[in-house]
């Protein structure tokens, strides 16, 4: 059984890159991680109380929960004619896994550690295909993608998998042979690839990653080393705008600087904020959004900015119980860093941040894999520390209680 779960649960992790992908022309949305996301929790189902209990991860999942109860509650009351979706099924799923994933993780050793190099191993798949031109299309604004997969998505998902790939390489924590090296062969693929979707916030969210982690490597920030890390990103920069002059990203990300745009996002925010002020507390929940943006957009969209974003569907309290979770996580990350050297939490919440202020995360699935990843990691220490502690303790106890014995052995001897 055990079996089962932790490879049902590396089949849902590699199955989120073809979650757009319908083999069977099911017609149904995100079909193949459905499925794969269910076989996963009903492996699980027999042993229910050990995988779906919430003790060890209480501060975590109960914000995140009430979170999530909210918003179900102002979906629900602000449902009207074309609106009446009010249960959020991808999210839901996204907190199930999360849960079950936590407390799988205590009796499988480095199990969310491997879910993330089975999505890098999934994106090494689409790199390929993108080699071979494979359900690749480049139709909208000479931006490549696969299998239909939005281009700033997929540009985040490969900056991940590129973070993701040179840590374990690097420092190889899942002790695979030397066969690993391989994959520096396939990573600047990779960041070609990355380039070539266009998205500005992948880009400088692998760029941030990629400092952060060689200059704390170590902890110590030394001159020798800030001497080292610049010159190679100096030349990595020019050989790639040499290469790349012509590149959309290049076009885009100058756009930026220079004119500030922001690809519309800026008229999403505004048409959002006006939606706020109407009710600033609680918010109007996805389904009361829905209805109200389109009007002032001409279309639906969400706000491309996860902040906004919630604060339009659950208000000032919704924002606030999210803020305490996404708070916990980003400490937690810290704090692996701090006590154990470890880097790759605290590298990966660049392309969080890059998902929270320019897209979203409410349904993105490697967002909360990441988040479930670094929560695991931090309390895992937690454990141990706690155990040694607890041993510690009881040794110190044994000691006195021999001790003791001795001191009394002796006053009846005298």
């Amino acid at each position: 059984m055990k079996l089962i779960q932790k490879y049902t649960l590396f089949i849902y992790i590699f199955s989120i890159n073809f979650e757009l992908w319908d083999p069977f022309n099911t017609g149904i949305d995100f079909f193949l991680t459905k499925v794969s996301a269910l076989l996963y929790i009903f492996s699980t189902l027999p042993e229910f109380i050990l995988f779906f209990s919430i003790k060890n991860y209480k501060k975590f999942l109960v914000p995140i929960f009430i979170f999530f109860g909210i918003l179900t509650y102002m979906n629900y009351i602000n449902q009207s004619k074309g609106y009446s979706v009010y249960f959020n099924i991808p999210f839901f799923l996204n907190l199930i896994i999360m849960l079950v994933s936590l407390n799988h993780s205590r009796i499988e050793n480095k199990l969310l550690l491997k879910c993330l190099f089975v999505f890098s191993i999934s994106l090494v798949v689409f790199t390929v295909m993108y080699m071979f031109g494979i359900q690749t299309d480049s139709s909208f604004e000479d931006r490549i993608t696969v299998l239909n997969n939005n281009q700033n998505e997929l540009g985040l998902k490969l900056a991940i998998s590129i973070l993701v790939l040179l840590v374990i390489v690097r420092e190889n924590r899942l002790n695979l042979n030397r066969f690993r090296y391989l994959f520096y062969l396939i990573i600047p693929i990779m960041f070609i690839f990355m380039v070539k979707t266009g998205s500005r916030v992948a880009f400088i969210s692998l760029i941030l990653g990629l400092i952060t982690y060689f200059l704390l490597q170590g902890k110590n920030i030394t001159i020798n080393k800030i001497l080292k890390i610049v010159p190679i990103f100096v030349i990595a920069l020019i050989i790639w705008q040499f290469i790349l002059k012509n590149s959309v990203l290049l076009s885009r990300l100058f756009s930026t600087v220079n004119e500030g745009d922001l690809s519309g996002r800026d008229i999403r925010w505004l048409a959002s904020i006006d939606l706020i002020s109407k009710n600033q507390l609680f918010g109007q929940g996805e389904t009361g959004y829905s209805k109200n943006i389109e009007p002032l957009l001409g279309f639906y969209s969400s706000p491309h900015n996860v902040f906004i974003e919630i604060l339009c569907y659950t208000g000032v309290v919704g924002l606030i119980i999210f803020s305490i979770f996404l708070l916990r996580v980003i400490v937690s990350a810290a704090k692996s860093y701090y006590y154990k050297n470890e880097l790759l939490p605290l590298v990966l919440l660049f392309p969080i941040f890059g998902m929270i202020l320019s897209g979203q995360i409410i349904g993105t699935k490697i967002a909360w894999i990441i988040f479930t990843y670094i929560i695991a990691f931090s309390m895992s220490n937690n454990y141990k520390k706690n155990s040694i502690r607890k041993h510690n303790h009881l040794k110190s106890n044994n000691s006195l209680i021999y001790l003791n014995k001795l001191k009394k052995q002796n006053q009846k001897i005298f």
